[in-house]
């Protein structure tokens, strides 16, 4: 338990650096858009406040979850990390809308651009901050089991990318003169944010409503597959319910009709240190033994 609380720690302290840097790149790129009048930068920051926003969110929840299991929340406070991934998901959604507001307007009417070179140089530095902070988030939060940080990582990774296809776009913008291809830069854009905000709402409320989790459970039958000692005969309607870094797992397992009870509780022993070894301290299991015919 004492891991789990370590791990629950370092993450909060995770989301709180993101949340740091993220204030200070979203400062860079309004620098780069106050420089040149971009509306595509414009769009990129915009979706640096949409990080801020929620970063802030995401450390809240964090915040909750470090939160010990009490009688209300006898599974901890693990949920809140789907719901403020929700939040960021239609936050993400409606700055996606305004984007494509803003970039049809400058498609009928562009904009006059400057000081472009140094644009282009403040918006790929921050770029290049975002992807190595995402990659990071990203990687911590598959190790720890925890959404909030998974769905920081890919939101971040995936700015980047939006920020290497801006920066590529005004690159063609700047040989070639045509100011039309800012404007259509940040209509794909916000089709692109559009889709990512819809993919994290979708999955947060997957977490809320506890919707199985098939690849969790094919990944648990592979190992208890994989690790299969003679007496266990076979596993049966395994189910995941899964709270912030916290795993609930449970099923039935058949073993021989002559096992002796205290055979049975020791096998059970061994099917949790198991998943333990393989989805950390914050797994709980509640297999329940059944003699096989």
């Amino acid at each position: 338990m004492k891991q789990t609380v370590n791990v629950r720690e370092k993450n909060f302290k995770t989301q709180g650096i993101i949340l740091s840097l993220g204030l200070f790149l979203f400062g860079v790129k309004f620098i780069a858009w106050f420089l040149t009048d971009s509306v595509s930068i414009l769009s990129d920051a915009l979706e640096g406040i949409i990080n801020i926003v929620t970063g802030t969110f995401g450390l809240y929840a964090l915040y909750l979850v470090k939160l010990p299991s009490d009688d209300n929340h006898p599974y901890g406070h693990g949920k809140a990390e789907f719901v403020t991934a929700g939040v960021e998901g239609l936050l993400i959604m409606l700055a996606g809308v305004y984007i494509a507001i803003e970039g049809s307007v400058a498609l009928f009417y562009p904009r006059s651009i400057g000081r472009i070179d140094l644009g282009i140089f403040l918006i790929s530095v921050a770029g290049m901050v975002n992807f190595a902070l995402g990659w990071y988030a990203l990687k911590k939060g598959k190790e720890n089991k925890s959404f909030a940080l998974e769905s920081t990582g890919k939101h971040l990774i995936s700015d980047a990318y939006t920020t290497l296809g801006i920066t590529m776009g005004l690159l063609v913008m700047h040989l070639t003169g045509e100011l039309w291809i800012d404007a259509l830069i940040s209509v794909i854009l916000a089709a692109l944010l559009m889709r990512m905000g819809y993919k994290i709402v979708r999955k947060s409320l997957s977490g809320m409503m506890d919707e199985a989790d098939e690849e969790l459970v094919k990944e648990i039958i592979e190992i208890l597959g994989r690790n299969k000692k003679p007496e266990w005969v076979r596993f049966k309607g395994i189910r995941v319910i899964q709270s912030g870094s916290i795993i609930h797992i449970d099923g039935f397992v058949y073993l021989p009709p002559d096992f002796t009870v205290f055979a049975a509780d020791q096998t059970l022993r061994e099917i949790h240190d198991l998943l333990v070894l393989n989805f950390g301290d914050g797994t709980e299991t509640a297999f329940v033994v059944r003699a096989a015919k």
